[in-house]
């Protein structure tokens, strides 16, 4: 529970080409149960949520807790916030993508280094492992040994 609502959440995340863009479509739950589907089929529409009344007023709820867009002045509603969910979604299946090679977050070049070696192999050559961990400063950090969440910071720096 967020602010007094159950948690809110996309599953499902697939991208969709269309003749504006690109678009996306997902599953929608809410406190871990499936309550429809979110569709932005990129030919320029506003986004389809398909939920029921309920779930809508839950996800309303939800996005008037939180606070105004700093930019246009705009509170967020159930179309953000399901669309914020997704681009995170979408973000977070990028890092995975990485995180099949060996990355490390650089902090003095604040930059994140993927190299051309399976994690799966490398994990078990320790040597090597701390061999490139030190080459990148002697606080680098090996992204593959956190979780997700975790890693993610180092990307998004």
């Amino acid at each position: 529970m967020k602010n007094g609502y159950p948690s809110i959440s996309v599953k499902n995340v697939k991208k969709i080409n269309g003749h504006d863009g690109q678009g996306f479509s997902a599953s929608v739950y809410i406190g871990g149960l499936r309550v429809g589907t979110a569709k932005d089929d990129g030919w320029g529409g506003p986004l389809q949520l398909n939920v029921p009344k309920q779930s809508m007023t839950i996800i309303n709820g939800f996005a008037r807790t939180l606070p105004k867009d700093k930019i246009y002045n705009v509170q967020p509603d159930a179309d953000i916030v399901i669309s914020e969910l997704v681009e995170s979604a979408f973000k977070h299946k990028e890092y995975k993508r990485h995180l099949k090679n060996v990355v490390i977050w650089n902090p003095k070049a604040k930059a994140v280094y993927s190299y051309k070696a399976p994690w799966a192999k490398a994990k078990t050559q320790t040597a090597r492992l701390e061999k490139l961990r030190t080459n990148n400063g002697k606080k680098a950090v090996i992204l593959n040994t956190l979780p997700i969440e975790e890693a993610a910071i180092y990307f998004e720096k």
